[in-house]
This record gives structure tokens, C-alpha cells and sequence, in this order.
């Protein structure tokens, strides 16, 4: 599971750049995968994630963020409990 043990990147995209509206959700193992998705550098999607640049271009339309998979908790479970379709 990506580069740590239960942990996953997970993209949100929305209609706007107010983000009112979840367009998807996806789930990643590495962020290299979520970058690739994306269409931009590897190093520009963890600048965006710390907070080291500002959201500009594709980043006004996603949210990124971590998380840390519990012990016996897989990605469905993650799936369900995050009503992700």
C-alpha cells in the first residue's frame, strides 16, 4: 500500500472554485499516482498539500488529503464509510 503501511491519498474534485459541489472522489496509493491523474508534477501536488503554494490552476477545482487506515480497515470499508460510490 503505497509508500507507507495503510496509508492513501485521496483527490477530491469539484464543479467550482467555491467547491460546493463533489464532482468525485478517488483514492491513490502513492502521490506520484495522484499527480499523474492530475496532470502535474509529482512536486507541485505535495507543495499544494503542505501549503507551500497557492491553489492556482488545476488545484482551485481539488482538495487533497491524507489518511491513515486503521488496523483491519481496508479500502472498502474506507469506501463505505466515507460514502464514496
Amino acid at each position: 500500500m503505497g509508500n507507507k503501511q495503510g496509508q492513501i491519498w485521496v483527490l477530491t474534485i469539484y464543479k467550482d472554485k467555491l467547491k460546493s459541489e463533489v464532482i468525485q472522489t478517488i483514492h491513490f496509493d502513492t502521490i506520484k499516482d495522484l499527480a499523474y491523474v492530475v496532470g502535474v508534477k509529482p512536486q507541485d501536488c505535495s507543495n499544494f498539500f503542505h501549503r507551500l503554494t497557492g491553489a492556482r490552476g488545476i488545484f482551485e477545482y481539488i482538495s487533497i488529503y491524507q489518511y491513515q487506515l486503521t488496523k483491519g480497515e481496508n479500502i472498502e470499508v474506507w469506501r463505505l464509510k466515507e460514502n464514496i460510490d
